[in-house]
């Protein structure tokens, strides 16, 4: 009922190792429009460590609220001597606003301090394993429900530790503190009626350290510990880099996908006459390209590289757009949408241009150079939306000529034949036994579509199944949902001199279990 992603705890490092530089500089003088002769420029400053991880755990928290805005569910820690707790379960603290407010009152680690990073991040995680024993709201409500089984509702969270460690022991001593911090905190929540147990927990150590320099942590994918417990350990430079991959992990958490809006006209900002074509990503849920995953074409796959990440994306191309919404009559699905990058000016202005009212319909590009458009973004109530468009031809439609295929006109397609075989009526006949059933089908060169209507039938399980599809030509078996408790059967053929002439019916072929009775 709750999967993985319902609950995440970010365990943030606030240890005097958060507080050294990123070595990644920024230029202040960049925003300035010209420089002044005989003014000194500014010198360029780095972010600390601290500065880059709270940024990126922020960045992971918008896109996860702008596509999630209920049922997933975020909570924060900030370790160091002690474990602060930023927000709740509740639904007012799952916001930006309130994670940003909170944050601020922290402030920026101790430059000091006693360099001992497994102390620090102990605390926290000691505490992260406490609070996915709490229930959240849902959970709450779920249990109240069902009452005696309120152990049906599952309570599975994940762990996210954002740290900056100098070597694997380190990793490893944290790894075995959680196990037997869930250990105890199982055995008090099985006495207690207010938590619950954990019966699944994902443990992700990222490991951040300044552009420069090398990593002491060796990366390694995910390994179960225990069967409650999994762990996988990353080791990201700090700045930009750290951004792309929480980006990365909040798609795979969260089974998100990406899209990349190609071809968006936008005027340049120093040349209002002339205009560009920019590319926009988007993140939103797997499910809006369900059907282009089912048909395989690599066309609308690419792979995209950057900041060390390289990522799958779909590509979409812009088409005029649309100041109706007559398209939204043929929409399949409806999903949130998310600008990866959203302070860029080309996410900025389709944004902009959404939020204003107006439609863009999103062409696939086919290698026959073919135009079908199968996606629309639009925006409802403040909220951009990716809607799917149906994009295989109506029902309603006339019948596409053959000579499209392999060959031959409209009038090859027998409809008049197949209405006049549809509008025959299909003769059975019934019979019933001491010990077993005999029914009759209708003798065709086709497998015809039977419906017996059994009589005296003391097995309730053949009336599940009144529907089944038989061929003469073909050998029948009896399956064995139709008779409860037995074997597959092979049916035979019932003699028609052992049936009454009240049964006899031309062109019938009677069928009963061999072994069976005789009819009544």
């Amino acid at each position: 009922m709750f999967g993985m992603s319902h609950k995440t705890v970010y365990v943030l490092d606030h240890s005097s190792r958060m507080a050294v530089s990123s070595k990644q500089s920024l230029d202040l003088d960049v925003f300035t429009k010209g420089r002044v002769p005989g003014i000194i420029p500014l010198a360029p400053i780095a972010k600390s460590l601290w500065t880059c991880v709270v940024e990126s755990a922020m960045e992971y928290c918008r896109i996860l609220y702008d596509i999630f805005p209920t049922k997933k569910l975020v909570r924060f820690l900030v370790s160091d001597s002690r474990a602060r707790h930023l927000n709740r379960w509740n639904e007012e603290d799952q916001s930006l606003q309130h994670l940003a407010a909170a944050l601020a009152t922290v402030g920026p680690p101790d430059a000091v301090g006693d360099g001992n990073e497994y102390v620090g991040v102990a605390h926290g995680l000691l505490a992260a394993v406490e609070v996915l024993c709490q229930c959240s709201e849902m959970q709450h409500s779920a249990r109240t429900r069902l009452l005696e089984h309120a152990d049906r509702v599952g309570n599975r969270g994940r762990i996210v530790c954002l740290m900056s460690a100098r070597s694997d022991n380190s990793i490893r001593m944290l790894e075995e503190t959680v196990m037997g911090a869930l250990q105890d905190n199982n055995k008090l929540a099985a006495g207690s009626d207010s938590l619950m147990q954990i019966q699944s927990c994902e443990l992700v150590f990222i490991n951040v350290f300044p552009v420069s320099d090398d990593s002491m942590i060796v990366e390694r994918a995910r390994r179960e510990i225990s069967p409650v417990l999994s762990s996988e350990v990353h080791s990201v430079r700090a700045g930009r880099y750290l951004s792309a991959k929480l980006t990365t992990l909040v798609q795979q958490h969260f089974d998100l996908a990406f899209t990349t809006i190609t071809n968006i006209p936008m005027k340049e900002e120093q040349h209002a006459n002339t205009s560009a074509n920019y590319d926009v990503e988007l993140l939103h849920h797997r499910e809006a390209h369900a059907e282009l995953f089912k048909i395989g074409d690599a066309s609308l796959m690419s792979s995209n590289s950057k900041d060390g990440m390289t990522k799958d994306t779909v590509t979409l191309k812009w088409c005029t757009p649309r100041t109706n919404n007559v398209e939204l009559h043929y929409c399949t699905g409806v999903y949130r949408i998310s600008p990866v990058d959203v302070n860029s000016r080309p996410s900025s202005c389709l944004t902009n241009f959404l939020l204003n009212g107006r439609s863009v319909m999103l062409e696939q590009p086919r290698k026959s150079g073919t135009k079908v458009v199968g996606h629309m973004l639009c925006s409802h109530g403040g909220e951009i939306f990716l809607h799917v468009l149906s994009s295989s031809r109506s029902t309603l439609e006339d019948p596409p000529s053959i000579s499209e295929g392999c060959g031959g006109r409209v009038t090859d397609y027998r409809i008049t034949v197949g209405r006049q075989h549809l509008a025959r009526r299909p003769r059975c006949c019934f019979s019933t036994c001491r010990t077993n059933f005999s029914l009759g089908l209708c003798f065709t060169s086709r497998p015809v579509l039977v419906k017996p209507w059994l009589t005296h039938v003391r097995n309730i399980g053949l009336l599940e199944h009144t529907f089944q599809t038989f061929s003469p030509l073909e050998p029948l078996h009896l399956s064995d949902p139709f008779r409860q408790g037995t074997t597959s059967e092979k049916l035979s053929l019932f003699s028609l001199s052992k049936l009454s002439r009240r049964f006899r019916h031309p062109n019938t072929i009677y069928f009963q279990f061999s072994g069976g009775g005789h009819p009544s």
